[in-house]
């Protein structure tokens, strides 16, 4: 059962992956393409596969297994929204946007959690620098 919990965190950072890079590459001018929605279809198949993975544990009892599955997923969901929004001016940084990392900023305090992938560690603290950056800029 942990290689199959494996295996499907694995596969959803690769689509989260997928999803972030090329997302972040992308101007939001550009139409959706036959690519767009390729990846788009990749994402709902990995959102899918983790949701029934989630209700698998939830039914056998496994709270904790589904705990740290959700907060491995809202880090690695967070890094990718930080990505996009450091991309950004200052100024063009959408509010609620900016709340959710102050959302998972204060979860975090709050039931302190570690991941072990540095990367996705890294890009915490980034997403978390974004908030000091938005105070400093305003007027």
């Amino acid at each position: 059962m942990k290689s199959t919990t494996l295996l499907l965190v694995l596969l959803a950072f690769a689509a989260g992956g997928v999803v972030g890079g090329f997302v972040s590459h992308r101007s939001q001018a550009v139409p959706p393409t036959v690519s767009d929605s390729a990846v788009l279809t990749a994402r709902l198949a990995a959102d899918t596969s983790l949701n029934i993975a989630y209700l698998y544990r939830l039914r056998d009892g496994k709270l904790d297994e589904v705990r740290s599955l959700l907060e491995m997923q809202a880090d690695s969901s967070l890094v990718m929204l930080s990505e996009r929004l450091a991309a950004l001016p200052v100024g063009e940084r959408d509010p609620q946007q900016l709340k959710t990392i102050e959302v998972h900023r204060d979860y975090s305090a709050k039931f302190p959690h570690t991941n072990s992938v540095a990367y996705i560690s890294d890009g915490i603290t980034k997403a978390y620098a974004l908030l000091d950056d938005t105070i400093k800029e305003r007027p």
